[in-house]
């Protein structure tokens, strides 16, 4: 991966490891998609058949960079590069008609749609991505749950075992949330339950341990 700007690095908020263990997992810093601007003529544009392989192109940029991401995430990096600013339903059910089209690899986050690249396998991916500053910081409900259970394992491959409310709290202090709202709250859970059922942890009693 490319070197992180030190004025960027700077930003990153920081997990204090207290264990000897060294985490397994693989991180990095979260890269955004430069997405092509469209220089189209006005907004009717977005909806013309003669730009839907612009979009398919932009869409596949989002997905080079940033996959596994979000369907929420995805479609407003595409809408940046038409300085489009609010999602409504027509631009969603164009959206729709694209993503049909591409036949993208998907899952699922308790209804949440997380959009993966052909050549990524959701059972099989070990990456966490943590914000390289406060603009790339991602909302907790655009966090894939398997990326948040690679945090998991993480933080459980240093602490060895936690109760659940302290392995949400560390979890999203990993990844760069110093409070925990509801949002946040729901993703950590969701990342916890897929570490479980991908038997990176187990419940002993009231705690959640590493299972090796």
């Amino acid at each position: 991966p490319e070197a992180v700007p030190e004025s960027a690095a700077e930003e990153v908020i920081p997990y204090n490891f207290q264990a000897t263990k060294t985490p397994v997992m693989q991180t990095s810093y979260y890269e955004a998609a430069n997405v092509e601007v469209i220089r189209s003529i006005n907004s009717e544009d977005f909806f013309q058949y003669g730009y839907r392989n612009s979009i398919q192109s932009q869409i596949q940029e989002v997905l080079a960079a940033e996959a596994p991401v979000s369907k929420n995430l995805l479609c407003k990096r595409v809408l940046l590069g038409w300085g489009i600013t609010r999602m409504g339903s027509r631009i969603a059910v164009h959206f729709e008609v694209i993503f049909k089209e591409l036949n993208l690899q998907q899952t699922s986050d308790n209804g949440n749609i997380i959009f993966w690249r052909a050549d990524q396998q959701p059972e099989n991916y070990q990456l966490y991505r943590l914000p390289p500053n406060e603009m790339l910081k991602r909302d907790a409900s655009d966090l894939p749950s398997h990326e948040v259970a690679n945090g998991v394992k993480a933080v459980l491959q240093n602490q060895i075992s936690l109760t659940k409310d302290d392995l949400i709290r560390e979890t999203a202090k990993l990844f760069g949330y110093a409070r925990l709202g509801t949002n946040v709250d729901i993703a950590m859970q969701l990342g916890i339950s897929v570490a479980l059922a991908k038997n990176f942890s187990k419940i002993e009693g009231q705690r959640i341990v590493l299972k090796e």
